[in-house]
């Protein structure tokens, strides 16, 4: 049977900072491995212990290559930030271009007025036009 100090070497580690207490984690690999039984024999404890040791490789390997992803994120973030700036303030300028070019109730009103006066006009000029040819 595997000894705590030939375990010590499997200590789970973030980023180089040991996670949780060492005693913990210690416990955690020893209740956890098939090598608290008494009947196994020791090539199947270092095959475990191996296999372990390549699972924690592995481990520590997707968590370096997430940092550098999050490091990437972290670096096109102001880029993106500053694209949707950009991207606000000529829809901004737009909107305020389309509300000052907007037409109100009242401009409309005024001019189907002035519409409606002009075609009364042209229509008044056709009649005293007919009435004075035609007596």
């Amino acid at each position: 049977m595997q000894t705590l100090e030939q375990l010590r070497p499997l200590k789970i580690l973030v980023n180089g900072v040991p996670v949780g207490k060492e005693s913990d984690d210690l416990n955690l690999v020893i209740e956890t491995s098939p090598a608290i039984s008494s009947n196994v024999s020791s090539a199947v404890i270092t095959t475990e212990i191996s296999n372990l040791r390549e699972q924690l490789a592995t481990i520590h390997a997707q968590i370096e290559r997430n940092k550098n992803e999050i490091i990437e994120v972290q670096k096109i973030d102001p880029i993106l930030e500053a694209t949707l700036k950009v991207g606000l303030e000529n829809l901004t300028r737009r909107v305020d271009t389309l509300e000052k070019n907007a037409l109100t109730k009242w401009d409309v009103a005024v001019i189907v007025l002035q519409l409606l006066g002009t075609l009364g006009a042209i229509l008044g000029v056709i009649f005293g036009t007919i009435k004075y040819l035609h007596p």
